[in-house]
């Protein structure tokens, strides 16, 4: 049997989009349905058509909706610090993971997570930790099944080096979710840049999300939008990321659901252009929403497109790197990088040893 190419991906991808049937054979599916869930497209699989059932298909679908409960437990664990951040009036809101989910594809489990991410004020990170610990939550790693703590060096390299504290973790009693990861955020942007944004105004713009009978404070529609996709912008071009996985088509394909589900006036293009603009981080919103544009090929992505084009965008487009220093062009198109089965010995390739001895660091203290 012939592999897909990338274009045949790309082209049944946009049937769905379109709530059309694939138009592959019985012995492409499989495939086909492998590549999306190697990209965490569990939503693209779940909406996916075909004309006879298909056992990948089938358990697929099962193994999305399991997540369902695998989501409910991690949320239903951390009730006691979302009710304790409340009562001691602590600003906070979750973002990304099942609260991307919901506002990108209407569920919180179509969208496959291992964690849940926090974002609160610095100032506020030692009482947050006191919260925690008081429940049962320890900074550190699963190891073999078990909670190791980190030692004070790799508690050290994360103040210092990123803006996030050390991943907090917790045994729990649930099969379906036996540990609980909780990752907490400082900034929306990532530790190489130096835009500088205003968390205190960040965490004004917040709104009540109610699931599973849980009460969480989220970010509101166009703040989270743009903090997705700045954190997708660095999954992409982070060389640490990319060197550790591949380019995730999952990235684009949240940012391309998100605005779909949320256009009309809640995030128009007139609205996100002046956050963007205010905010400093038009050209990084650009690159995600064209690349989203470059995937599923629909109208509806080019006023947002038209409205955040600039030069700094365009300079953006066939690039990787989070700084000056390592940012350099790419050299291969986007689809042939995105469906590349040896990805990371291609992008090895093209690093040097500064790059190499940053992804060393970076391992050496997070894995």
């Amino acid at each position: 049997m012939d592999r897909l190419s990338g274009e045949e991906i790309i082209y049944n991808i946009r049937l769905i989009a379109k709530d059309l049937p694939l138009e592959i054979t019985a012995e492409q599916s499989d495939e086909f349905f492998d590549i999306l869930m190697s990209h965490n497209c569990q939503y693209l699989i779940w909406k996916a058509k075909l004309s006879a059932a298909n056992k990948k298909l089938a358990l697929y679908k099962s193994l999305i909706a399991r997540n369902k409960s695998v989501v409910q437990e991690r949320y239903r664990v951390c009730v006691p610090l979302f009710n304790s951040l409340e009562q001691r009036k602590i600003s906070y809101a979750v973002y990304k993971g099942a609260v991307l989910s919901v506002e990108a594809y209407g569920e919180p489990y179509y969208r496959k997570s291992f964690d849940i991410d926090l974002l609160v004020r610095k100032e506020n990170a030692e009482d947050i930790k006191k919260i925690l610990y008081d429940i049962g939550f320890v900074q550190g790693r699963i190891k073999d099944g078990v909670v190791m703590p980190y030692t004070r060096k790799e508690l050290i390299f994360h103040s210092s080096m990123t803006h996030q504290a050390a991943p907090y973790v917790i045994k729990t009693e649930s099969d379906i979710c036996p540990f609980v990861n909780l990752d907490i955020n400082f900034d929306i942007m990532w530790g190489e840049s130096d835009i500088k944004i205003a968390m205190d105004y960040i965490l004004s713009q917040t709104e009540l999300l109610i699931f599973y009978e849980i009460n969480i404070k989220k970010l509101s529609l166009v703040i989270n939008f743009i903090a997705v996709c700045l954190h997708h912008y660095k999954d992409t071009n982070s060389i640490y990321q990319l060197y550790n996985g591949k380019l995730k088509l999952c990235l684009f394909v949240d940012i391309y659901y998100c605005l779909k589900s949320n256009s009309n006036d809640n995030i128009s293009p007139e609205i996100l252009k002046d956050l963007c603009e205010k905010l400093n981080v038009s050209k990084y919103i650009y690159y995600c929403i064209y690349h989203a544009y470059l995937i599923f090929n629909d109208e509806f992505l080019l006023p947002y497109i038209k409205a955040l084009k600039s030069s700094d965008g365009e300079f953006l487009i066939d690039k990787f790197g989070l700084d000056e220093r390592e940012r350099r062009a790419w050299n291969r198109n986007f689809f042939d990088r995105l469906f590349d089965e040896d990805f990371q010995q291609n992008f090895a390739s093209r690093l040097d040893n500064k790059d190499m001895q940053k992804i060393k660091i970076n391992s050496d203290m997070m894995l």
